[in-house]
């Protein structure tokens, strides 16, 4: 693990670079192994800046923080890595818990035999056919998440389905006589 640690306009003393190594320590249970770690210490006037940036094997995280006092810019600096890294610790978790899940259905599919060659029908949802004018069916169609949407024509009391055309325009399908 490479550490540095620069000072524009400070002094880097030994109290901060231990202050910034326990921090360090406390964060390596987030990150098993760290390639290098910059950061950059900035005193303007009033304003205490610390630019933390962390390599891992797993990418790159970093974090800006301006304070008024140096250590607390340090230390939330510090905290706000902690949370990227919970987030993507989560977000791995979570990811690999839904391929489990996929694969385990697909087992169990392919461990059950197949019954009958005729596909089973499942209920999409219930909903009333109200006589609706093809403008209005085309506003809730696009309103809406679904990709059809079957409705009675108030013109000739006919049932009708319009749909999402790929090219971003709605389709009708009418009855013949």
């Amino acid at each position: 693990m490479n550490l540095e640690i620069t000072g524009k306009k400070i002094e880097i003393t030994p109290a901060i670079r231990s202050y910034v190594e326990n921090n360090l320590k406390k964060i390596t249970k987030f990150f098993p192994k760290i390639d290098e770690v910059t950061l950059i210490l900035t005193v303007q006037k009033y304003r205490n800046l610390a630019e933390l940036s962390i390599h891992t094997d797993n990418g790159m995280y970093t974090s800006v923080e301006e304070t008024t006092d140096m250590y607390a810019a340090i230390n939330t600096a510090f905290d706000k890595i902690k949370k990227q890294a919970r987030r993507k610790r989560k977000k791995i978790i979570s990811l690999h818990r839904k391929e489990k899940v996929e694969k385990q259905g697909l087992l169990s599919a392919e461990k059950e035999p197949a019954s009958s060659s005729t596909p089973s029908i499942i209920p999409y949802k219930g909903f009333s056919l109200k006589p609706l004018h093809i403008d209005e069916a085309s506003v809730r169609l696009s309103m809406s998440d679904d990709i059809f949407l079957v409705f009675r024509s108030a013109a000739n009391d006919k049932i009708n389905v319009i749909y999402k055309r790929k090219d971003g325009n709605h389709g009708l399908i009418e009855p013949q006589k």
